[in-house]
């Protein structure tokens, strides 16, 4: 008996019928540069986002000088099977006591939608030839479809919303954020939801990267596509709302 297996790159996909519980079960989106895990919640969604440029702490030498004058003692104890007494010699005389820079999260992004608790059909997937995450349920007879990418040319994260039914779209989002001191949270004069901050010391270095050299700093805009959904914008987050006068 034999058999034969054929996948193209369109039928990859990572399926779920439950939100992510954990970090470890949201899905990955990313353009190389930035990217977020989705969590596919229903009444609260998360983005945990990323940036290659968010690290704690900042550049800083932690070589020491006795590291190459004891290389060649560490070689001989190791040809000579004393492989213990090496790794403590390297740790004498190799570390300088800090581990360099940890890789560190901006925050999350949250799309809170009240009465989306009790739902039906739900799925979530990682589409893997399109690099698209979508959480789509159904509840009060209307179906809410999510999708989430990233985009390399404009490099920016995109989320599209949409319902079987207008006037069913309304959310609030804001930003969270791990990081207790120098946070601001804002509306741009273009009505973007911004978040801005300081990267974590580490190790008594001084956090000094982020996004933009020494604070990072992200933006949220919404834009509605085949109809109008109207926002009111406070200092720590966005309200929008479809039956208040909207049509998305």
């Amino acid at each position: 008996m034999s058999f034969s297996l054929s996948i193209q790159a369109g039928d990859l996909k990572l399926w779920y019928k439950q939100p992510a519980g954990t970090w470890v079960e949201a899905l990955p989106v990313g353009n190389s540069r930035m990217g977020a895990m989705v969590y596919g919640g229903t009444a609260r969604e998360e983005l945990q986002l990323n940036d290659e440029t968010m690290w704690g702490g900042s550049p800083y030498r932690n070589d020491k000088p006795e590291a190459l004058e004891s290389l060649p003692q560490v070689r001989e104890l190791i040809f000579a099977g004393k492989n213990m007494e090496a790794q403590n010699l390297i740790q004498e005389n190799f570390y300088a006591g800090k581990h360099g820079m940890p890789y560190q999260t901006i925050g999350s992004l949250i799309i809170e939608t009240p009465g989306h608790e009790k739902v039906t059909d739900y799925y979530r997937d990682l589409d893997i030839a399109k690099a698209i995450a979508t959480t789509r349920f159904t509840t009060n007879g209307v179906t809410y479809t999510r999708e989430a990418y990233t985009s390399f040319p404009d490099q920016v994260l995109v989320i599209r919303l949409t319902a079987s039914q207008k006037k069913s779209i309304s959310f609030t989002a804001k930003y969270t954020t791990p990081y207790k001191s120098n946070v601001v949270r804002s509306i741009s004069s273009r009505k973007e939801l911004q978040l801005s901050g300081k990267a974590n010391d580490h190790e008594g270095i001084e956090g000094k990267l982020g996004v933009d050299v020494g604070l990072f700093k992200i933006r949220a805009v919404y834009r509605a596509l085949g109809g109008k959904l109207p926002c009111v914008y406070a200092a720590l987050h966005a309200v929008c709302c479809s039956h208040c006068g909207g049509e998305a």
